[in-house]
């Protein structure tokens, strides 16, 4: 098995004539903590679609988990979790439909009410998303990516809505899916504030150096050029 999550090689996304993704090189192993840093725009969550296969890219080679994103999608969807930017829920159903929905899609064994325990929403299992907050919105798309124990999570913009506790939470599930061990690679993340002001995104891996918290004083130069291009940043 290879020891690289993540292989990117030349990657470019145009848009007519503006590029939002650059000939982009990354090389990501699984027991790697890697960051994204850039302000919006930058290219963060482009590139996460790319991996997704949720966009195509204009030029460049794309690996996940040893696998081509564009011919392999079912695979490496099967084997990575994905809390998106943006996405759609369903008012009609309970946070308990949602999952057994995607437990059922990925033919995994998990229990609705651990996972939502996980999240916090215990006390919400059998509640109607329509009557949601928006945090808990964002906690139940945060219990769909965990379903199948992932090789590979990833997670963009994983604090919108929520409050201090809800933050919290979230980085402990990270230190918890960093701790967990084989078969996990790399567990992603990618966030536009990971405190109240970091900007940029960051990718955990279990098996890697401890969670850190990126902050705008710790940004290397070259995390974002005068065109605010996404630049790279490693923990190592």
């Amino acid at each position: 098995m290879s020891d690289v999550a993540i292989l990117t090689e030349g990657l470019t996304k145009q848009y007519g004539s503006m590029a939002a993704v650059e000939d982009l090189d990354l090389t990501i192993e699984r027991d790697e903590i890697y960051g994204f840093l850039g302000p919006n725009g930058a290219g963060k969550s482009t590139t996460i679609g790319i991996l997704m296969d949720y966009i195509r890219p204009t030029d460049g080679r794309v690996r996940v988990l040893g696998r081509n994103p564009r011919t392999d999608v079912v695979d490496v969807h099967d084997r990575l979790g994905i809390l998106p930017d943006r996405y759609s829920l369903y008012d009609g159903l309970t946070a308990r439909r949602h999952l057994e929905f995607i437990i059922d899609t990925k033919r995994a064994g998990d229990s609705p009410e651990t996972l939502l325990d996980r999240v916090g929403l215990e006390d919400a299992v059998d509640q109607s998303v329509a009557t949601f907050s928006q945090g808990m919105e964002q906690r139940l798309a945060l219990a769909m990516a965990l379903v199948g124990e992932p090789e590979l999570l990833v997670l963009d913009e994983p604090f919108t809505g929520l409050d201090p506790h809800g933050v919290r939470t979230v980085r402990e599930i990270v230190h918890e899916e960093n701790e967990r061990g084989p078969p996990c690679s790399s567990p992603v993340t990618c966030s536009g504030r990971w405190n109240s002001s970091a900007i940029g995104s960051a990718f955990f891996t279990r098996g890697g150096s401890s969670l850190r918290a990126l902050s705008r004083n710790s940004v290397p130069k070259r995390a974002s050029d005068q065109t605010g291009r996404l630049r790279r940043y490693s923990s190592r």
